[in-house]
């Protein structure tokens, strides 16, 4: 592996944990277990709804819906923790590969970090209780860090340019997070006048993304493996 590889890996796993550890040391009280609980659940079963991308060895999964609507429903120390099981659920279910340790902890440090800094960033807009800005700005702000991150990795282990490596593969990516944002969109705001338990009624429509993009991409990825 590079140098360069090496020093960038190290240096996001250092920060995404650093970030997470300090969620963690505080005080959990869990004001809202029920629905951290029935989150979680989501989470877990939409980790094993995964996509692999054309020219990427890594797959993505329909977890980050709920990490979405996390992100608007529960505090940051909850959603870390509901994100880094579902990593974990999405590396070590039914993996073609058996993923090595440092990719493992590559993808958890991460996703940690895209939720923080969308977290963060959409604070003002939270306490504004303006929750369809929130969740545009924090799908936004996930899709490009996450994504970044996941480039400039590829980028250094292929030695090509980072924007080049982002437009030929995460754009790809991009009508997924858009359709699954636009939903945790709609959920979350339902939640908000028909309540928690029948917004939830409409995350089916998550398989239903995930079935039909899955049969749309696995002819690009078939390409691509030709080629």
């Amino acid at each position: 592996m590079p140098l360069k590889a090496r020093l960038f890996i190290n240096t996001t796993i250092v920060v995404g944990f650093t970030i997470l550890a300090g969620c963690l040391i505080a005080d959990h009280e869990f004001p809202q277990g029920q629905r951290f609980l029935q989150c979680l659940v989501l989470a877990l079963l939409a980790s094993t709804f995964k996509i692999k991308l054309p020219g990427m060895a890594n797959t993505i999964a329909a977890n980050f819906v709920l990490f979405l609507i996390a992100l608007a429903v529960l505090p940051l120390d909850e959603t870390l923790i509901l994100a880094v099981l579902s990593c974990l659920a999405q590396c070590f279910w039914r993996p073609k590969t058996r993923p090595k340790l440092i990719q493992v902890l590559f993808n958890l440090a991460s996703t940690t970090t895209s939720i923080a800094l969308a977290f963060e960033i959409t604070s003002g807009l939270r306490k504004a209780d303006a929750v369809v800005p929130e969740l545009i700005v924090a799908s936004a702000i996930f899709f490009a860090v996450n994504s970044g991150l996941v480039s400039v990795v590829v980028a250094l282990l292929r030695n090509q340019p980072a924007l080049e490596v982002w437009r030929n593969c995460h754009r790809w990516a991009f009508p997924y997070y858009l359709s699954g944002a636009i939903l945790a969109v709609v959920i979350t705001s339902s939640s908000r006048i028909s309540g928690w338990v029948p917004a939830l009624a409409m995350l089916p429509v998550m398989y239903m993304i995930y079935a039909c993009y899955d049969q749309w991409i696995k002819p690009r990825v078939a390409e691509v493996v030709r080629d």
